[in-house]
């Protein structure tokens, strides 16, 4: 893996994919189906950083410093998109 920033964005985009999709179908499931599944689209920028932490504290010990820089660029645009998205939608109703 080279250490560059497209990398960390690359990195950023797939986890948080895999996070969305884990938390669509693990949550309903864990919580005995009380939540919606949209639950946990509505919170996934406060979810994404319970993996964006270790991956930033792997990639800093690795060394790999402009591929965290790339990961942090993505994990806080997604927070912030998702901030906005979510403060939108509760405006509405």
């Amino acid at each position: 893996m080279r250490d560059s920033t497209g990398t960390g964005v690359a990195l950023g985009l797939t986890a948080a994919g895999l996070g969305a999709l884990l938390n669509m179908f693990l949550l309903p499931l864990v919580s005995g189906g009380r939540v919606s599944t949209l639950t946990p689209l509505l919170f996934f920028g406060v979810g994404q950083f319970l993996y964006v932490l270790p991956l930033a504290v792997v990639l800093d010990r690795r060394r790999r410093f402009d591929t965290a820089k790339g990961l942090w660029i993505t994990a806080g645009t997604l927070f912030s998109l998702n901030a906005l998205c979510t403060g939108a939608v509760m405006l509405s109703f």
